[in-house]
């Protein structure tokens, strides 16, 4: 029994709302002190029917108790033409105050923003020049190797290789036969088939539009008697050979 006592005397001492005298500060939130109140509701019809229309504020000490409804109630009335005017302006002050941190931090955070974004927009710059300069170089490239395949072109249009040899194998071949008929001519002589005559004149042919020499008597000129002698003695003699031989 003394425990449910002393239970409900420490509920009863926990649940008891504090006395109202006097608030903190005649200003709370930038209205005046008008007097307590038993409900906000009670504050919000006296502002409403007494106030300046500018909002009122109210507060209550025991917030933590759901019973204890009742507070301060601070709300401005409206300012006659008297010197209160001061005191009105004075009133205005916080709100002033509250509005110029407000304009500031939206200022600040505009700043912010139009940093940023001119540094954004600067890096944007310097990228498409970049980009502007890289394709400028791949223009030119792509230019410059189109120049040069119209040049490939142009030169292979104007040179037309000719693969047919036909005529040079016919005046190498013109030529051969001739260079043996004179030939022949020129050696038959020097073999006792006939008279003798001049020196043999050079075997010479043309191939591919160059001339070539194979065989220049020019160079054994003065050599010819002494061998055409030597021919005839060793002919002679293996004539003789044949004939002893023979017998």
């Amino acid at each position: 029994m003394k425990y449910i006592l002393i239970t409900f005397l420490s509920i009863n001492i926990l649940n008891a709302c504090v006395e109202l005298t006097m608030p903190p500060s005649n200003i709370n939130e930038g209205f005046a002190y008008q007097g307590t109140a038993p409900s906000f509701e009670v504050c919000q019809s006296a502002a409403m029917g007494s106030g300046d229309g500018l909002g009122l504020s109210f507060l209550n000490p025991n917030t933590d108790t759901v019973e204890c409804k009742s507070g301060y109630c601070f709300y401005n009335k409206p300012s006659a033409p008297t010197n209160d005017d001061k005191y009105d302006v004075q009133q205005l002050i916080p709100y002033i105050d509250d509005i110029e941190s407000k304009n500031q931090g939206v200022i600040d955070e505009l700043q912010n923003l139009d940093t940023n974004l001119s540094n954004n927009f600067t890096t944007l710059d310097d990228n498409f020049e970049k980009i502007d300069d890289t394709l400028e170089n791949i223009d030119e490239k792509l230019e410059n190797e189109k120049t040069q395949n119209q040049s490939l072109n142009d030169v292979a249009d104007n040179y037309e290789m000719d693969l047919n040899i036909d005529s040079e194998l016919s005046s190498l071949e013109r030529d051969y036969k001739d260079t043996l008929s004179d030939t022949f001519s020129n050696y038959s002589n020097v073999f006792g088939i006939g008279g003798y005559g001049s020196a043999p004149s050079s075997i010479s042919f043309n191939l591919l539009g160059r001339s070539y020499t194979v065989f220049d008597i020019s160079y054994i000129s003065a050599y010819v008697n002494h061998i055409r002698n030597i021919f005839l003695a060793c002919a002679y003699l293996f004539g003789i050979f044949l004939v002893f031989k023979g017998n």
